[in-house]
């Protein structure tokens, strides 16, 4: 038999995490007319200028770094996001 891995006991239970849910940026609807409440609304200010600036091309263009699980788009979105709201 193998040695056990520190701070584990021979018979003890194995705890396993939660396979968590895997957010999808395709699935957000921001059809015309959706009503939102939030504490932050300012933030959602700035929705339709980086529509119409194509911010997802400019990043595009710029070759910024991403990933299949986290777009380059959505991490500047995220990075920006915090940026506005002070944190």
């Amino acid at each position: 038999m193998g040695a056990l891995p520190p701070g584990q006991h021979p018979g003890a239970a194995v705890v396993r995490p939660d396979n968590a849910l895997i957010a999808d940026v395709r699935r957000v609807a921001l059809t015309p007319g959706r009503r939102l409440r939030t504490r932050v609304a300012g933030i959602f200010l700035f929705l339709p200028l980086l529509a119409r600036v194509r911010f997802d091309q400019l990043v595009a263009e710029a070759d910024y770094p991403g990933s299949r699980m986290v777009p380059a788009p959505s991490a500047l979105l995220s990075l920006l996001a915090l940026k506005l709201l002070d944190k």
